[in-house]
């Protein structure tokens, strides 16, 4: 009996008292997170988002005007260049001009399109392009060709527009726009011959004059300046807001 004890004790002298290993203290379970405040970051982040959409958009539009810009500071008048050459045509619609619908010589049809599930746009309805005679002031010149578009980079490409149809219960209302009788125009090409007599061959047309053209599209690059700013601004606080968000609703 002694013996035993004397091991024991030459045991415990060798180990050291033996303790017994704390157990770990029970976790608590995390709160549910707040459905506000989950809302809250959702709609921060997806805002953000979107405004970076914007900011990439406006920049977008900003580089095409600037593209724009050049091209009408740069390129030389018509009555400036020999035939072949890239010039701007700048002047009036001709009284002999016939007209195609009411007062348009030159235009398209839209229709308004909007809904719940719609985004707002305009689906073309129709329109009608011709040969158009252009009065300069010096001389008399005439687009010779119907094929070509109408340049609408700008909302306000042109002064002619109206509503042409009322909206019914089934459809949306119809736009019109283009080119009126005696307006300005201004119109990109080259003077080509065309049947023994030289012609302008336009690319493209707009229902304003050239000094106008070129203001609007200094306003609009100023315009989408800001907005890109105030997007850029706005896209920051929200992706920071949603990141914050996303740190408190993860602890």
């Amino acid at each position: 009996m002694n013996q035993r004890r004397s091991r024991k004790t030459k045991r415990e002298q060798q180990l050291g008292p033996q303790s017994k290993t704390p157990l770990p203290p029970r976790r608590k379970e995390s709160p549910r997170p707040n459905p506000f405040l989950v809302a809250l970051v959702v709609l921060s982040g997806v805002g953000g988002l979107l405004c970076l959409f914007g900011v990439g958009h406006a920049l977008h539009t900003i580089w095409a005007i600037s593209e724009r810009q050049a091209l009408v500071h740069g390129l030389p008048d018509v009555a400036a260049v020999a035939p072949g050459e890239l010039a701007i045509l700048d002047g009036r619609i001709a009284a002999s001009v016939p007209t195609l619908h009411d007062e348009f010589v030159a235009y398209v049809r839209e229709r308004h399109v909007s809904g719940k599930f719609v985004g707002r746009r305009w689906p073309r309805v129709d329109g009608a392009l011709q040969p158009l005679t252009v009065e300069t002031g010096t001389r008399t010149y005439t687009i010779g060709n119907d094929d070509y578009r109408f340049d609408r980079l700008l909302v306000a490409w042109s002064d002619a527009n109206r509503w042409d149809e009322e909206a019914t219960t089934f459809s949306g209302a119809i736009r019109i726009q283009g080119i009126a009788a005696g307006s300005q125009v201004m119109a990109v090409g080259r003077l080509l011959p065309k049947d023994g007599q030289l012609s302008f061959h336009a690319n493209s047309v707009v229902g304003i004059s050239r000094a106008d053209y070129a203001q609007r599209l200094a306003e609009d690059r100023a315009f989408q300046w800001k907005f890109a700013g105030g997007a850029a601004a706005l896209a920051v606080l929200g992706l920071y807001g949603g990141w914050r968000g996303v740190r408190r609703v993860m602890r």
